[in-house]
């Protein structure tokens, strides 16, 4: 569910600024409220539905710019829809990780099974959209590479 996520949030970005696409990100708090609720009889309090609304309003003020200067069309309603579809995807995996560990799923093992569907499907619509698969060995790919994968905890 998160490869999906990642992968509709890159085709959002195309579409519309990367602070928008932020904004859309911020769904995730009231989605993962409203799915734990339905899902799991989780209540939900007064103290998230404050912080949610605290946490989004913060986010809009900070990309209020970008906001202001949105330009409606079909190509930008697209983005939001994509960015907003991202995030319900993030939202459900959020949702089966916890259902994983309230019944005791080993985390290295939901983590690995995840990691390795994501790919494949991930694998799969890059070969659909006939995406390349070339790594550009240039330092700073390698560098950043090394920090995500190594060194970033």
């Amino acid at each position: 569910m998160f490869s999906t996520n990642y992968m509709l949030t890159y085709f959002a970005e195309k579409m519309i600024s990367s602070g928008l696409v932020a904004v859309t990100f911020t769904l995730l708090l009231y989605f993962n409220i409203l799915g734990a609720r339905f899902l799991y009889k989780i209540p939900i309090t007064k103290n998230s539905v404050i912080g949610a609304l605290v946490g989004g309003f913060g986010v809009v003020l900070i990309f209020a710019p970008e906001i202001m200067n949105f330009v409606p069309g079909s190509r930008s309603i697209w983005g939001l829809t994509l960015g907003a579809l991202g995030t319900l995807f993030a939202s459900a995996g959020n949702l089966v990780s916890y259902k994983h560990r309230e019944t005791g799923v080993p985390i290295m093992a939901s983590n690995a099974f995840g990691m390795f569907y994501g790919s494949l499907f991930t694998l799969i619509i890059a070969l659909i959209l006939q995406e390349s698969l070339e790594t550009q060995w240039t330092a700073k790919y390698v560098t950043s590479l090394l920090y995500l994968s190594v060194l970033d905890p």
